[in-house]
């Protein structure tokens, strides 16, 4: 005889276990909101008024072209549009119960957990990348191809493509082993170990970054003795890093923009420079794009971001030890994921990482907009040329279409870099705080 109070408890259980449910939709809905009105405000949202009183700052502005303008807030559209894609995607991925299955699937095929992993995220990366492919596409290479961005061939575009796909998987593969290996082989701890494990993964990956990754898609040259390599080693010197090697890297392959950067740490830092960035600017403007860059690496940037990553790591301990329990006691019944050490839980870290990032977003890019100016004001110290550098930034909107003043709204959320018109102000205040002086 069953007995009508176990009964009922079991019942009440399942109940508030379904109801439980509708909170694993809470996130993905108000990112797809968010994103759908996102979108729908930068392409209806009209042109800002520039912020600048100094006629001769705003005499610098370029025009907002009917180009400049269409290009950068479909960019900032299709970007939302991206979110909501992988954010559909992966609900479905998880509510028709397909990571289960693929995780029974790759369980039947090898008992090593590498094996496992490869096959898991293998099938799913691949389902991904060949149903995302004709959106990427016309987001991508036609998009580009229209404004004028790219004169890169579509074989040139499609291999890229390929490399990319291919070196994700070789990284995701033995990150997500050693992640289930922890959690199967040290259940109470694995949290600690996670994190302690994070450091130097993180460490290893800004060290050979610039030394293996970045040449699978480009050739890098070390730049030919001239005076221009002079200027920059001086500048380089001035910035503690008199041995950095320049390189100039094959950009025009892929893209019409003009870009630098500094890179790497210890051995591996390294000035790299696009070559269509020497094509297309004055030698005092490679300058200032250099002296900003610079001002990343004289400023420790570089290692601060690995700094806040490591924080970050240990912000985990205390979250994974106490709720992420909790979220798999609950997690909706059609997902079939009813253990931590489960090969599908790989697809719940995917779930809580996307949405996450997507909250952190604004935060994230209100400090990259403070380092930003920061090394924009450092690169003027360096290389003192107000308006030489507000030239390069009126340029750089120009060639780039960069909108040189978009809605507050839209800049909160998802700008990394001050917007042009405001590096132009406050790199022309300063010229003008010097000329009162």
């Amino acid at each position: 005889m069953i007995d009508r109070d176990t009964s009922d408890n079991d019942a009440k259980s399942k109940n508030a276990s379904r109801n439980l449910d509708y909170l694993f939709w809470i996130l993905p809905i108000a990112i797809v909101t968010v994103c759908t009105f996102g979108a729908i405000y930068a392409l209806c949202a009209p042109p800002v008024p520039i912020p600048i009183d100094n006629p001769e700052a705003r005499k610098l502005i370029p025009v907002v072209t009917d180009k400049m303008f269409w290009y950068a807030r479909q960019k900032t559209a299709i970007g939302f549009g991206w979110t909501i894609l992988s954010v559909i995607l992966l609900m479905i991925f998880l509510q028709c119960g397909l990571a289960r299955k693929l995780s029974n699937f790759a369980e039947t095929k090898s008992s090593a957990l590498i094996n496992q992993v490869f096959i898991f995220t293998g099938v799913w990366g691949l389902a991904i990348y060949l149903i995302t492919l004709p959106i990427s596409y016309f987001t991508d290479f036609v998009f580009s191809h229209h404004y004028g961005l790219s004169s890169q061939p579509f074989t040139g575009w499609m291999l890229d493509s390929l490399k990319a796909f291919t070196m994700g998987i070789a990284i995701e593969v033995p990150f997500w082993t050693l992640l289930l290996f922890l959690i199967r082989k040290f259940p109470k701890s694995w949290p600690q170990l996670q994190a302690l494990a994070s450091i130097p993964i993180m460490l290893f990956m800004t060290f050979i970054s610039p030394i293996l990754l970045a040449p699978v898609f480009n050739n890098f040259v070390l730049m030919k003795p001239s005076l221009l390599q002079s200027e920059i080693k001086n500048l380089a010197a001035s910035a503690g890093i008199p041995d950095a090697p320049i390189y100039i890297v094959d950009k025009s392959k892929q893209t019409n923009t003009v870009n630098a950067y500094v890179t790497g740490i210890g051995l591996s830092h390294r000035i790299v420079i696009w070559d269509t960035t020497l094509k297309k600017l004055p030698q005092e403007q490679v300058l200032c794009v250099v002296a900003h860059e610079l001002g990343h690496y004289a400023l420790h940037h570089v290692l601060i971001a690995v700094g806040l990553g490591i924080l970050f790591s240990l912000f985990t301990i205390p979250v994974n030890i106490y709720f992420t329990p909790l979220v798999y006691k609950y997690l909706p019944a059609k997902w079939g994921i009813k253990r931590i050490q489960d090969l599908s839980t790989i697809a719940i870290f995917l779930f809580v990482a996307n949405c996450g990032e997507f909250w952190l977003d604004p935060v994230m890019n209100s400090y990259s907009r403070i380092k930003e100016r920061e090394a924009d004001l450092y690169g003027l110290k360096l290389h003192h040329d107000p308006m030489n550098f507000a030239r390069t930034y009126a340029f750089l909107a120009t060639e780039n279409l960069a909108e040189p003043c978009p809605p507050k709204l839209l800049e909160s959320w998802l700008y990394s870099h001050p917007p042009l018109a405001t590096r132009i102000k406050y790199i022309t205040e300063d010229t003008n705080s010097q000329t009162r002086k």
